[in-house]
């Protein structure tokens, strides 16, 4: 089976940026893990690239196309086309999600 090609949004790659800086700053270790857990989750979505779930706060909207998979408080957006992979958001879940995923995820 061949593998889809994967790729960062500018504004995901930010995000993960931005959650492992502050996260380092008092847990350096802890940031290492997550970096490191996440970047794992990413790269298994090249071989299944539709195992997460459709974000349900976009379906309640009426928009399919992006799913999630959840990486300890983090919940990483992406969406799966024939061959690439675009992770599109990488976000706290405590945050409101619906407000950031709609307005990031369809302007």
């Amino acid at each position: 089976m061949k593998r889809s090609v994967l790729r960062w949004s500018p504004e995901a790659y930010e995000d993960l940026f931005q959650i492992i800086d502050f996260l380092k700053q008092d847990k350096s270790e802890a940031a290492r893990k997550l970096a490191s857990a996440i970047l794992t989750k990413v790269s298994r979505l090249r071989r299944s690239p539709h195992i997460g779930p459709i974000a349900p706060e976009l379906l309640e909207q009426g928009v399919s196309m992006y799913r999630q998979v959840i990486v300890g408080n983090y919940r990483l957006i992406y969406e799966a086309e024939a061959q690439v992979i675009t992770v599109h958001l990488v976000i706290d879940s405590r945050r409101n999600l619906a407000d950031v995923l709609i307005q990031r995820l369809l302007r």
